[in-house]
């Protein structure tokens, strides 16, 4: 089901926000297949809220996550976690057929055999606008001006956040990041980092 799949998208997004840094290690292979595997944790700020929105620890069920990803194209699916304060993903996208490569809003893409990452205001707020909602409910937590269309600095961001939700959540944005690792077959790994306050300013 696909809302179940963007809530394995959404909640990797909601963990980087509160952690000195995510993970993702994205390959691809000589066959046209790719791989991916995600490592990241939420802190104490976000934790609350995000369980507070879902329901509580017990909403948030890593099995059934594994499951609906291996119905939905994903193969070689393994996944763990310790509620959200550690979530570990790794999965394989054998044909390049997932939403993660939608046309036109695809957060991936690939081009003479070398993959490329695209978080841009278009691709977050496709996926923002695509989402159901509940997600969107978990989303709009974070007063994202990406998802709202709005024009916003990282500084006036994280002063918004400290004036909502205290001091320790927007510190813990502003320590944010998200790391990329992408392992392409012939001209080899490429690390990219984005800090989390700039990617949901869409700066």
């Amino acid at each position: 089901m696909k809302k179940i799949l963007f809530l394995v998208l959404g909640l990797t997004a909601l963990i980087t926000l509160s952690s000195c840094s995510a993970k993702v290690n994205l390959t691809l292979q000589k066959d046209g297949s790719l791989d991916v595997s995600f490592n990241g944790g939420a802190g104490a700020a976000f934790s609350k809220m995000i369980l507070s929105a879902t329901g509580g620890e017990d909403s948030f069920n890593i099995k059934e996550i594994a499951d609906e990803l291996s119905k939905n194209g994903f193969s070689e699916v393994s996944a763990s976690s310790k509620g959200i304060s550690e979530v570990i993903l790794s999965f394989k996208d054998k044909r390049k057929s997932s939403f993660l490569f939608e046309s036109g809003a695809g957060i991936l893409t690939v081009k003479n055999n070398q993959l490329s990452v695209n978080l841009n205001r278009k691709t977050l707020k496709a996926f923002y606008d695509s989402a159901d909602e509940n997600l969107q409910m978990i989303l709009d937590l974070f007063l994202a001006p990406v998802f709202n269309d709005e024009e916003m600095s990282p500084a006036e961001y994280l002063e918004m956040l400290g004036t909502f939700y205290g001091a320790s959540a927007a510190e813990e944005v502003q320590k944010s990041n998200i790391i990329f690792e992408i392992q392409n077959p012939d001209t080899g790994k490429i690390t990219l980092s984005y800090s989390i306050a700039e990617l949901l300013c869409s700066n």
